[in-house]
């Protein structure tokens, strides 16, 4: 009896030191860094007609393509020259979430909110848009990050902020599952046990 105690101890402790053991060794950490953009694009209506910046109410980023111009930093340190994707959207009214926005170099943006943020009286001059959303890259937490746009009819140039302090929750894999359910079942295998031991004094 007190050998299959043990088994069943000895299951339940392995289990969960192991279970801890692979969680920690995941490597998880939020994605930090910030880098410039460049390309082209047209000022476009909801039909997607091109119409002059003081009127669009979208972007037409024409051909869907950007580069990674400058100040890449930290986690994106090497993407300067890379060339990405990038999604045409409207912005009045904003129709989000937008997954994988742009993509690069193995990094990816979700665009969750864009407000048009331009000086009143520069509307024809210049458009600036500024949004939030979630950048994902393999190996790293979602981290919430920031996006903004300013554009002159004909060329672009924006910049995406990413922010370390703002990490999200990991996914426990699969493995980390089976090991912590290994360790469960260790658990009530040993209250079964001794629930069906008899008390010395007690029927």
């Amino acid at each position: 009896m007190k050998m299959f105690s043990m088994i069943i101890k000895s299951v339940f402790v392995a289990g969960l030191l192991t279970a801890s053991s692979v969680s920690f060794a995941v490597p998880i950490s939020a994605i930090n860094g910030m880098f410039g953009m460049s390309g082209t694009f047209n000022p476009v209506n909801s039909s997607g007609t091109i119409v002059p910046l003081n009127v669009a109410t979208g972007i037409d980023f024409a051909p869907n393509m950007f580069r990674v111009s400058s100040g890449a930093t930290d986690d994106f340190a090497g993407l300067t020259g890379m060339m990405g994707t990038i999604k045409d959207i409207q912005f009045d009214p904003f129709l989000g979430p937008v997954v994988e926005f742009w993509k690069v170099g193995g990094f990816s943006f979700e665009l969750s909110t864009l407000d048009e943020v331009t000086p009143l009286g520069f509307e024809s001059t210049f458009l600036n848009l500024s949004g939030t959303g979630i950048v994902r890259g393999a190996g790293f937490l979602d981290t919430l990050g920031s996006w903004t746009f300013t554009g002159l009819a004909g060329g672009i140039q924006f910049n995406w902020l990413g922010n370390s302090d703002a990490g999200g929750i990991s996914v426990p894999e699969p493995m980390v599952l089976a090991l912590i359910g290994i360790g469960l079942i260790g658990f009530g295998g040993l209250r079964g046990f001794y629930r069906g031991q008899r008390v010395p004094g007690k029927s």
